[in-house]
């Protein structure tokens, strides 16, 4: 099997998608994880031992599509057409740059656009998508993050 691992993020800063990553890595049914994000910070030295010997795969993707607007009325187009930008690099990802994947784990935050990519890819390949969802804006909102008069 092949398993993808997508974090639409930096993955040296995911380590939660790492360690599933290498507990993947670990299962005699996977011949193939392939941990997909965007390049930055160091993997873990596990995540960096295993790429080395070529259980896991690192596929990087560009994080700075389009250079951001300097102004606030600049952002209204910026927001939508990164988006896009966004969804077109994860099909390619997906679909064109990698091997298929039988299953695709999927971390969220931030869903969009990487949910719809996730959706278009099961509808191509019929891989299974796994999401693991971090529930931030709950946990915010439960610690006051907005503020005593926010409801």
């Amino acid at each position: 099997k092949t398993v993808g691992v997508l974090v639409l993020g930096d993955v040296g800063r995911s380590p939660r998608m790492q360690y599933h990553a290498l507990s993947l890595a670990a299962e005699e049914s996977v011949g193939r994880v392939l941990l997909i994000g965007y390049s930055g910070a160091r993997c873990v030295p596990p995540v960096e031992a295993l790429v080395q010997a070529g259980k896991i795969e690192l596929v990087l993707l560009r994080e700075e599509l389009l250079p951001r607007p300097r102004s606030k009325i600049g952002y209204l187009a910026y927001a939508p057409a990164k988006a896009a930008l966004q969804l077109a690099q994860l099909l390619l990802a997906l679909l064109v740059w990698t091997p298929r994947m039988d299953v695709l784990l999927l971390q969220t935050p931030p869903a969009i656009p990487a949910l719809a990519a996730a959706w278009l890819a099961r509808a191509v390949t019929g891989c299974t998508v796994v999401v693991d969802w971090h529930n931030l804006g709950f946990s915010v909102l439960q610690h006051g993050g907005l503020g005593p008069r926010h409801p």
